[in-house]
């Protein structure tokens, strides 16, 4: 009988022992889980170039008390009647995702103004547009912009330059890079070098 019992309360202190092990392992265990959760939420999401649209990295400017759809005014460089130096020309665009490709697309498209020349050659298209968050502005574009224009009297700097000062004027640019069908090149037209990256210049803007 004596035995019975000793077995008994062995048994019980057995059973309670690992009660008190379980319980606060099960315990343990979900704050293991809760805190793995908590770190999983608080990870910062790490952006890759892929993560991005072919230009990013906050080229739009409109006021900052404008609307999403407000639109709002860009500077275009074209050639003077000469052909001899760029001139802006201010338009009004509609606020749209990509504004430097828009922008580049609306100086294809040539000057309103009767007194300016398009400095693109007829035909050409952009192909593709990257801006980085160093500054560089990468800007593909047909094989036509090698061309000669079309007038016959727009020098290959002017048509170089209208595209940098264009896409400068937006502060995340401060440099272009040019590429012809998605190649990198090392001249432009009239041996302009373009192997490195080309910055913005004021000598050839009409004062």
């Amino acid at each position: 009988m004596l035995k019975r019992r000793r077995n008994a309360a062995v048994a019980t202190f057995i059973l309670i022992l690992l009660l008190m092990l379980v319980l606060p392992g099960c315990g343990f265990v979900k704050g293991l889980l809760s805190d793995g959760q908590e770190m999983d939420q608080g990870q910062p999401t790490v952006e890759t170039e892929a993560d991005f649209a072919p230009e990013d990295v906050g080229t739009v400017l409109p006021p900052e008390n404008a609307s999403v759809s407000d639109p709002f005014e860009i500077t275009l460089y074209f050639a003077d009647a000469a052909g001899s130096k760029l001139v802006p020309e201010v338009r009004t665009i509609e606020k749209v995702e990509g504004i430097a490709r828009a922008t580049i697309n609306e100086l294809i498209l040539g000057p309103t103004s009767g007194d300016l020349l398009p400095t693109l050659p007829q035909g050409t298209a952009l192909l593709d547009i990257n801006v980085k968050e160093t500054g560089l502005c990468i800007v593909d574009f047909s094989q036509e912009i090698v061309q000669e224009n079309a007038e016959g009297v727009i020098p290959p700097e002017l048509t170089v330059y209208s595209v940098v000062n264009t896409l400068t004027q937006f502060p995340t640019v401060d440099r272009v890079q040019f590429r012809i069908e998605g190649q990198n090149v090392e001249t432009l037209g009239g041996g302009i070098p373009a192997i490195a990256p080309i910055t913005p210049s004021t000598e050839l803007v009409e004062n």
